[in-house]
């Protein structure tokens, strides 16, 4: 992976993600409790989160999953993973969720930190 071509693509992107994600938010969801935004880099968004979580895998579970998914090649997986974490190093999340185990047990974890946010949050 290029890093100086990603970044020249992030700088176009991000903010027209950045955009939309607020549009959405403001008219398409603005009734809505609870909105949820998944992106793999969220450092990147000029967005106001009330609450981030950080999905963290092992590694090679990861690696694996990803070449199972998608027919990657290892070495480019293992690129754009250094490329995301290197945007993540100075973000604070208020959460970290592991995913290590199966679908099941995560979504469970899902549940729990759900929870654990509406009792902490409810006020708020």
């Amino acid at each position: 992976m290029d890093a100086k071509l990603n970044d020249k693509f992030t700088e176009i992107m991000w903010p027209l993600i950045s955009d939309k994600i607020n549009y959405l938010i403001s008219h398409d969801y603005k009734n809505e409790r609870v909105v949820v935004i998944e992106a793999a880099i969220i450092a990147g968004l000029n967005v106001k989160f009330d609450i981030t979580i950080l999905l963290q895998k092992d590694e090679l579970q990861r690696i694996d999953d990803v070449v199972a998914r998608d027919e990657r090649e290892v070495q480019e997986i293992k690129s754009v993973s250094s490329y995301q974490r290197n945007n993540l190093n100075n973000f604070k999340f208020d959460y970290v969720l592991e995913n290590n185990d199966n679908i099941e047990v995560f979504y469970e974890n899902i549940d729990k930190l759900v929870k654990q946010i509406s009792s902490t949050h409810h006020n708020k």
